[in-house]
């Protein structure tokens, strides 16, 4: 049904309408829930370029959908590809968001660990300790996540 959605939706509506970019969403959910991974990367590719077309590429959708396919591309084990989108998307929400909002550090810390595991230690390291230097800060150094962060 997903799939006649879409395609209704692109006839009837046209490729960049928000109701077709929402379908497009809904069938690359449905894909990854049923193991369909390959078609909902691609799913997932097209949305994020829609959504940079028709939003711009600082929008706060265009932001969740590369958070989407990042996550994709992890479950693919394609690293080398989620480290670049990764990379870009902790740019974006440091100019968008600011340097200490939390969905930032967390991009760091998602960025941190696609670098370890692709041999940047160096690099993860260098985020980690900026995420730890930002926790500290805020919220605080008694909080769960800076614990978290310290390997408490």
């Amino acid at each position: 049904m997903q799939e006649e959605v879409l395609r209704l939706r692109r006839e009837k509506l046209g490729p960049e309408h928000p109701d077709t970019l929402s379908a497009i969403q809904n069938l690359a959910i449905s894909y990854s829930d049923a193991g369909r991974l390959e078609g909902a990367l691609e799913l997932k590719e097209e949305l994020l370029r829609l959504r940079r077309k028709k939003l711009g590429p600082e929008h706060l959708d265009t932001l969740m959908a590369m958070q989407n396919l990042v996550f994709s591309y992890q479950s693919a084990d394609r690293l080398e590809e989620a480290l670049g989108l990764e990379k870009e998307l902790l740019q974006l929400r440091r100019e968008k968001l600011g340097p200490e909002h939390p969905d930032t550090v967390e991009a760091m810390v998602d960025l941190a660990f696609f670098c370890s595991e692709t041999g940047r230690l160096e690099e993860a390291l260098g985020l980690e300790e900026e995420v730890l230097r930002l926790r500290r800060a805020k919220p605080g150094p008694d909080h769960p996540e800076t614990l978290g962060s310290t390997g408490s």
